[in-house]
């Protein structure tokens, strides 16, 4: 799941705002971004399948629910990356996801002719948020005593659950702070009428 912004072209304190938030969750994901490109040459090889299974995941994006959020299928993919590789390898696949659900969403959305932001700005806001709530959740599985490469052990049932939940939760936070400073509208009500089924 991720925000797209529908219109930063008018002056105001929204949109100011709207630019302030995502310039700080994409500043922060970029770090992160940073931080993991220098701790990833050993998986490489083994990252390759899970970066291909990632692209064809986000094919499959679909903005029919709500049309500022961006529902994907490619945090299955992250996940089994994290289970099997670790949390650095999950956090490059889901940032290598959230660049390509931009575009493929700047796709549909050329087609039904709505006013966006600049695609830079929401490829690096997507590519943030999946990579911090794939990265939080890649701790908390580990710090709860998950083991990585070895999927099948009942000792890591906990902490795949407190994972997902933390990917799960971090991810609609950010989401639903961009739709709500866009929108205007409750936090709440966004998660209500858009996310909590």
């Amino acid at each position: 799941m991720n925000s797209q912004p529908i219109d930063t072209n008018s002056e105001g304190p929204p949109v100011r705002a709207l630019s302030i938030y995502t310039a700080c969750v994409s500043g922060i994901g970029m770090g992160v971004l940073f931080w993991a490109f220098s701790r990833i040459a050993l998986f490489w090889p083994e990252i390759l399948p899970f970066l291909a299974f990632v692209i064809l995941a986000e094919l499959t994006v679909s903005t029919d629910f709500a049309p500022q959020i961006i529902f994907s299928m490619s945090s299955i993919v992250n996940f089994a990356t994290l289970l099997f590789l670790g949390p650095v390898p999950a956090t490059l696949t889901a940032m290598v996801g959230g660049g390509v659900v931009t575009f493929t969403t700047e796709f549909i959305e050329k087609q039904r002719k709505r006013a966006r932001a600049p695609v830079w700005q929401r490829a690096l806001f997507n590519i943030s948020v999946f990579g911090l709530s794939t990265f939080i959740a890649g701790i908390s599985y580990v710090c709860f005593g998950g083991k990585v490469g070895v999927v099948k052990q009942f000792s890591n049932s906990l902490p795949m659950i407190l994972a997902a939940v933390a990917n799960g939760l971090l991810n609609a936070v950010l989401v639903i702070g961009a739709v709500a400073i866009q929108t205007r509208t409750s936090p709440l009500k966004i998660w209500k009428r858009n996310i909590s089924w």
